[in-house]
């Protein structure tokens, strides 16, 4: 009798241990000042499986048409990243170098359909740069952004080719913050894990967490080549903090196999906190220069658009507990295009006007792994009369829903996988066009390797 009620105290005082860390508010946390460069190389495969139905009633045209579409392909990328974070700076920069070959096969009505493959170099960047102007959190904010790349699709007797470039820059201004606090959810299941082996002697008030949680910023966000030595490095200090902290005074096997554990598998999925509302006005250029060879013509065109996009959101990221995220977003965009060129020598101006609401939920069960659903509805208005913004017989709504899984193998290595659904519907509200409806199914497998 007297054992299991032994049992039932060492139960009952982990639970009211680990209900005391879970009542702790992640949004309260703020990192550090600290700067994180990341070189990473990682391997993607890529399906898309498509199905369209199309119904023409109008008087041109009667008839219903499908067609099916399906590729495949797979990548390489080698991606560098840098994010700084201070009071008054939140920025991050990009630059990314990818191959990719892909296959894809057609099938419709009244065509025979065909099989083509498409081989792609791209090499792109960007810099994210939001500059807080007071302690209200009102910014400005400046993203320049860069894209070429060189494409060589060929089907049945032809081959394109083309070299394409593509740059703009967003101007905005807004008023919120976004912080990353998955640094205080490692603290907390570190915690938690030597909890559970009976090594703890006190739990940690809100401060003390906090100051565990800023030095995992700090040593998750410094650079390293050789991993023995960091992490050797990195357990020291985490440890040496726990001692003065006074939640643990051994050192033995057990003790050092929690830490090293929760360390090594732990916890790189990013987890956000805060609300922000924004308004973005990004102008852009592109150009592309196309070679079509094919029998018996050779013909070359230059596709030139000039383009302004408008858009108006508010985000919102709220981690829920320690387990559960719940994150939206709504906004509304208008982004208007002028074909300088195209490849129909029939330049003209169009508008593609939206309302979306999106959002995700997703649980982080352990360091290693989550899953996250998410959702989007988007209202369109599709207009190709340069003397009309708006088109009442070109509406369309678009639906998504995505399941994201990721996996943590080691410090080093991580596998993420994607599977979507999006549903499209054109010429919703009774449009003398008729009306189509586009069903694709996507998928993408990530393996991540981290150089540094």
């Amino acid at each position: 009798m007297k054992k299991l009620l032994l049992l039932a105290a060492t139960f009952f005082a982990f639970q009211f241990a680990f209900a005391q860390y879970e009542n702790f508010d992640l949004s309260k946390y703020k990192l550090p000042e600290m700067k994180r460069h990341q070189l990473d190389f990682y391997f993607d495969s890529n399906g898309d499986f498509q199905h369209v139905y199309i119904l023409n009633d109008n008087e041109f045209l009667k008839d219903t048409s499908r067609s099916r579409d399906n590729t495949v392909s797979g990548k390489a990328n080698l991606l560098y990243t840098f994010y700084k974070n201070s009071t008054k700076i939140q920025s991050s920069s990009n630059v990314l170098f990818s191959s990719s070959y892909g296959l894809s096969e057609r099938k419709a009505t009244g065509s025979d359909g065909y099989d083509n493959g498409t081989f792609k170099i791209d090499f792109s960047g960007r810099y994210d740069l939001n500059y807080f102007l007071n302690d209200a959190n009102w910014f400005v904010r400046g993203v320049p952004a860069v894209q070429f790349s060189y494409t060589d699709h060929t089907q049945d007797n032809y081959d394109r080719k083309y070299l394409s470039t593509a740059e703009s820059f967003t101007f905005g201004i807004g008023k919120g913050r976004i912080e990353q606090v998955q640094d205080f959810r490692h603290a907390v299941l570190i915690l938690e894990e030597l909890n559970k082996r009976g090594l703890t002697k006190k739990n940690l008030n809100e401060n003390e967490l906090y100051e565990l949680a800023a030095l995992i910023s700090q040593l998750k966000n410094e650079r390293f080549f050789d991993s023995r030595r960091k992490m050797e490095s990195d357990l020291t200090a985490v440890d040496s903090l726990l001692k003065t902290q006074g939640v643990v005074d051994v050192s033995d096997v057990r003790y050092f196999n929690g830490l090293l554990d929760m360390w090594r598998y732990g916890d790189l999925q990013p987890r956000e906190s805060g609300n922000r509302i924004s308004l973005n006005i990004t102008p852009g250029y592109s150009y592309a220069d196309l070679d079509f060879n094919s029998e018996p013509n050779d013909v070359d065109r230059i596709e030139e658009d000039f383009r302004m996009i408008y858009d108006v959101s508010f985000s919102s990221f709220n981690p829920l507990s320690i387990k559960w995220q719940a994150d939206y977003n709504i906004g509304v965009q208008h982004i208007y295009t002028n074909e300088l060129q195209n490849l129909f020598n029939f330049p003209q101006k169009h508008y593609l006007s939206a309302t979306y609401v999106a959002g995700a939920l997703g649980f982080y069960p352990n360091t290693r792994t989550f899953l996250r659903l998410s959702s989007s509805f988007n209202l369109l208005n599709q207009s190709f009369n340069e003397d009309k913004i708006f088109d009442k017989d070109r509406y369309s709504f678009r639906c998504r829903f995505s399941l994201n899984a990721y996996y943590y193998i080691s410090e080093r290595l991580r596998v993420e996988g994607l599977l979507t659904l999006n549903n499209d519907y054109a010429g919703i509200f009774n449009s003398k066009w008729g009306h189509a409806e586009t069903n694709r199914l996507l998928y993408n497998l990530t393996l991540n390797y981290a150089i540094f």
